[in-house]
């Protein structure tokens, strides 16, 4: 035997792996044990493959696109070769036009394919009632059955309208008065962000507050505390103030940061790290702070972000847009 044709034998017989060995090849045959065995395999991996990818969306909005098409196009074909090779054990015609409509109607899919092998059939199983009513009194093994291809579904379906929704702001404040009340109530905001009284003469400052829902089914939220203080003729003297008070994260400390400093809608922001708050020998992006300079509007912003889920921050300016800047 070819070495190659040797090693795709192998695989046709291990579990899921044999989906693969078989992607393309929709008059092959499966058995009805092997058929249950990948179906499951093939849910549960399904559903961890697009937790994973569903995480690049934090990352990178167009990296999660370049996964997503792909992964839909496997998901496809996977289970278009896992259902068609069942129906062929079973004696029936594959009709891509009744595949298309399957997703609708997964537990009888399930339930027929639960069905004997056509090898099997004696004269009393060929008679036609006879199998239709065999199908529906196994119906409500195959609603069972189907249960995880339902879940992954359902799953996505959820996933895809999280997608759409997220972020959400659950919670959102711009009363002045209660931004003491929300730097102590925030985990270790109250390490890094100023104290009020502790500010020097200003003209004005807006404060805004957000609780934010993103990954409704996992329940990863984070919080975001903005504090933006206008001065006068003493601007400069203050940013120098400023520019000489905070430990900013440096070059051989970015970690899970992209970048040390970045520009954001006319503000020069640096990264403010929490040194309490280290994971590895380097700066966590769970908790953070990031100070920008407004020299057109003699404007300093003091911006800080907790969310304990986050493991990298691949756009600045992208969590910003989406969870940290506030909108007055």
């Amino acid at each position: 035997m070819v070495p190659n044709e040797e090693s795709n034998m192998k695989l046709k017989n291990i579990p899921y792996l044999r989906i693969w060995a078989n992607l393309f090849n929709y008059d092959a045959r499966l058995n009805r044990k092997d058929f249950i065995i990948d179906l499951f395999l093939f849910a549960f991996l399904q559903s961890l493959l697009f937790v994973l990818i569903y995480q690049s969306l934090r990352l990178n909005q167009n990296v999660f696109v370049v996964l997503i098409i792909p992964w839909l196009a496997i998901l496809f074909l996977q289970a278009l070769s896992l259902f068609s090779r069942r129906l062929t054990d079973i004696g029936m015609k594959f009709n891509y036009v009744f595949y298309i409509f399957a997703v609708l109607t997964i537990p009888f899919m399930i339930v027929i394919c639960l069905g004997k092998s056509k090898d099997e059939f004696d004269e009393n199983t060929l008679n036609k009632k006879n199998r239709i009513r065999k199908i529906f009194l196994r119906l409500p093994i195959g609603i069972i059955a189907s249960a995880p291809f339902l879940i992954v579904i359902l799953f996505v379906g959820i996933m895809i309208y999280d997608i759409i929704r997220s972020p959400r702001t659950l919670e959102e404040s711009t009363d002045i008065d209660k931004y003491e009340k929300y730097v102590e109530e925030v985990k270790y905001a109250s390490t890094l962000m100023p104290n009020l009284d502790d500010l020097n003469s200003y003209t004005d400052a807006k404060f805004g507050y957000k609780h934010v829902l993103y990954f409704t089914i996992l329940g990863f939220q984070s919080d975001n505390i903005s504090l933006f203080v206008t001065y006068d003729d003493n601007y400069t003297e203050e940013k120098q103030s400023v520019l000489s008070s905070y430990d900013y994260l440096k070059e051989e400390e970015l970690g899970e940061f992209p970048v040390t400093s970045f520009d954001y809608r006319g503000y020069s922001f640096q990264i403010v790290p929490n040194r309490d708050y280290w994971k590895n020998g380097s700066c966590t992006c769970k908790s953070f702070m990031m100070i920008g300079y407004n020299d057109a509007n003699n404007t300093i912003a003091y911006l800080y972000f907790y969310d304990f889920d986050i493991d990298y921050i691949g756009n600045m300016n992208s969590e910003l847009k989406n969870f940290i800047w506030y909108e007055w």
